[in-house]
């Protein structure tokens, strides 16, 4: 292992650290803005425009809600809105932020559809435009990489759209409570520099291999998005994430050529309780299939425990997962210099 470049990485541990704690606060906060959401009218479908780390909290309330709620919900990363979307139809603007240009883009054309708008932000244009607009707007605390602050922007984005799918906010808010009571637990062990502790141990395997990420549609699949972004971002490590059971009706086959290159890539299934029992199955039986010709193959399963504690712990367990890959990398977690580089093109300013 190389010795990661030690300020940013600590900077980071302290963000996984925080983030039950980040999680019970702004729990705690939205339980009392949701009441603000809940004098709205009940849209006919509702959508989340963001992008990156501001979309993540729109991955996991869709999969929190996907069963019980009667409203559709989609999570659009783009500038356009879907043709749906109109004055009956609800849009949560999302952006730590507040200055990503797709998502104001957005916001600027459900308000022109007369969308019924809530924006989670931390301030920016977006916050500008929300007030003006007389929105409901959540504010997050500002200072933090997008993609650390979502243990602050789920709980909002959860309620808010349990609400607006006509659900108990008040039953999501104690399963989010729950889960970063129990997840401090947790998060505390996979820091832990000693034999045995899975998120070092699974990082130590995976740092020089292609990981590929699968799950199942539906529950898990925000686990294997989130894993594939916190390799890119935290490890600055290409990954790819593909979903049970559309995999297996093509890109299993694929599995097959360029054995060299197979041998370099490292399937890793997302998996636990929650999946349709036949994708559950589907899930060893593909393992199998891949074994000979994979660079590995890692069955990770979720905690357990009620659905916040079992969806959060996985992705929890990703994010300490890519922290470690960086230090086998002596790579700087926090810094995105591609990123910056990309914006700074787009605004006619290259480096």
């Amino acid at each position: 292992m190389t010795a990661a470049p030690a300020a940013t990485h600590e900077e980071m541990r302290s963000y996984l650290l925080g983030f039950p704690r980040d999680l019970a606060e702004s729990t705690g906060r939205a339980r009392e803005w949701a009441a603000v959401v809940r004098s709205g009218r009940r849209p006919r479908a509702l959508a989340l425009a963001g992008l990156g780390g501001s979309a993540t909290g729109g991955d996991l309330a869709r999969a929190l809600l996907r069963d019980r709620a009667a409203v559709p919900f989609e999570v659009v990363r783009d500038y356009r809105l879907p043709a749906w979307v109109d004055g009956d139809a609800a849009v949560l603007a999302s952006s730590y932020s507040g200055n990503t240009e797709e998502t104001l883009a957005a916001f600027d054309e459900a308000r022109a559809r007369g969308a019924s708008l809530i924006v989670v932000t931390s301030g920016g244009e977006l916050a500008a435009r929300a007030e003006a607009a007389g929105c409901p707007l959540f504010r997050l605390p500002g200072g933090l990489p997008p993609r650390a602050a979502i243990g602050h922007s789920l709980p909002p984005v959860l309620l808010a759209a349990a609400v607006l799918a006509g659900l108990d906010a008040e039953e999501h808010a104690r399963d989010l409570a729950g889960a970063a009571a129990r997840l401090e637990e947790r998060g505390r062990g996979w820091d832990e520099p000693r034999p045995g502790n899975p998120a070092r141990e699974l990082a130590a395997r995976l740092a020089r291999t292609i990981p590929v990420f699968y799950a199942g549609t539906g529950f898990y699949e925000p686990a294997a998005v989130r894993w594939r972004a916190q390799l890119a971002e935290n490890a600055k490590m290409l990954s790819f994430h593909h979903l049970l059971p559309e995999m297996d009706h093509n890109e299993i086959v694929g599995w097959q050529e360029n054995p060299s290159i197979l041998r370099q890539c490292r399937a890793v299934f997302l998996t636990g309780g929650r999946e349709h029992p036949r994708v559950a199955r589907r899930v060893d039986i593909t393992a199998d299939i891949l074994r000979p010709v994979a660079g590995g193959v890692e069955i990770v399963r979720s905690p357990g425990g009620a659905p916040a504690e079992d969806l959060l712990g996985l992705v929890l367990l990703g994010d300490w997962v890519s922290l470690h890959a960086a230090a086998e990398h002596g790579v700087a977690p926090v810094p995105v210099d591609r990123i910056a580089v990309l914006k700074g093109a787009l605004a006619g300013n290259p480096r």
